[in-house]
């Protein structure tokens, strides 16, 4: 499907996604489920399977950092398929195996760093040691430079309380991805907590 897209159109495309944020690109890793867009196809339908030329996703991210190579990037899960955490939930080792392959699969697509990555789009933000391992594997598998975001929705809470009960959970993540927080003075407050931390780091 990809041949035909011409260069016409896909400037088009970026023009009008970016129109407000040319500087950033929002991606979903498909999960093998509708989510808004249809059913995005899952790099893994199985744990022994794997595509990197499966889902459409790493083809529009390479061509949006052809368009724009400075272009900040933000990857997560709508949905999972059914062999993540056989069901019971998704935040599993399964899930952490499942977004470090997505993430290898975009080194093969030679679209460069992903920026920042989220647990869950929408859903609740998970364990704070399920976070841990998250960051620890990333670190393990050479992505150490891709930023952990929570919630991406709209519930901040609980994670401050979290974070001053664990301060390597509170270091794991980089910032708060949330929907309309422009008048929540609790997200304000645990954003700024989180701009602090990871100050030397920006």
């Amino acid at each position: 499907m990809y041949e035909l897209r011409s260069d016409a159109q896909l400037n088009d495309l970026h023009t009008r996604l970016h129109s407000r944020t040319r500087d950033a690109s929002r991606n979903r890793a498909g999960g093998d489920g509708q989510s808004t867009d249809g059913t995005e196809a899952a790099h893994m339908h199985t744990r022994d399977d794997l595509s990197c030329k499966r889902p459409y996703e790493f083809w529009l991210l390479s061509e949006a950092r052809k368009r724009n190579p400075a272009i900040k990037t933000y990857a997560l899960s709508w949905a999972a398929p059914y062999w993540v955490g056989n069901q019971t939930s998704f935040f599993s080792d399964d899930e952490i195996d499942f977004h470090i392959k997505w993430l290898q699969c975009t080194k093969e697509w030679n679209i460069g760093p992903i920026d920042y990555i989220g647990n869950w789009n929408e859903r609740p933000w998970g364990p704070p040691d399920w976070t841990k391992q998250y960051r620890k594997a990333m670190d393990a598998a050479g992505f150490a430079e891709t930023k952990i975001i929570i919630p991406d929705g709209g519930d901040v809470s609980g994670i401050e309380k979290a974070f001053d009960a664990d301060s390597e959970f509170e270091a794991a993540v980089a910032g708060l991805g949330v929907h309309y927080p422009c008048h929540d003075e609790q997200v304000r407050s645990v954003f700024m907590r989180c701009v602090a931390t990871h100050a030397h780091t920006r």
